[in-house]
């Protein structure tokens, strides 16, 4: 089974991750780990390729795919058993949860930054969609363990 995890910076894709990885055994590839696989980024990105077709057709292996970047969605292997989690939450939550990561500061420019990247997320198709604003990681891997 792969699922991608897919939105914005600070909307709990990560946590969730972590969290479903306590019930499942899986691996977790976030943004661009998967240059690891390889010395070159098109030996990698093809590694990467195969393990997310192998896992899509295995019920007994398990990937997570974080991605904060839509245009990620376009360079994967299509797929329709790969189950696609859109992970959203309220703008000013997610500016709080920056700001953290941050030490207490949000610069203009990161906040353009954050408002762009919710823009992007918000229209896409999924097969689930989790609002880290009203639900708890708990809540939230119940239901993709329901998927």
């Amino acid at each position: 089974m792969v699922y991608l995890f897919m939105g914005p910076s600070c909307t709990g894709k990560s946590t969730v991750a972590k969290a479903l990885q306590n019930q499942l055994s899986l691996t977790i590839y976030e943004g661009k780990d998967y240059l690891r696989l390889a010395k070159n980024q098109g030996q990698a990105y093809a590694c990467f390729s195969d393990i997310l077709l192998k896992a899509s057709e295995s019920e007994a292996s398990h990937v997570i795919y974080v991605i904060t970047e839509p245009k990620e969605l376009e360079r994967l292997p299509q797929d329709a058993s790969m189950k696609k989690v859109r992970f959203t939450a309220k703008v000013d939550h997610i500016k709080d949860r920056f700001k953290k990561r941050m030490h207490g500061q949000l610069p203009p420019p990161v906040e353009k930054m954050i408002q762009k990247q919710v823009e992007s997320f918000q229209d896409l198709r999924a097969d689930l969609v989790l609002n880290t604003s009203e639900e708890t990681p708990e809540v939230m891997v119940e239901k993709l363990l329901q998927l």
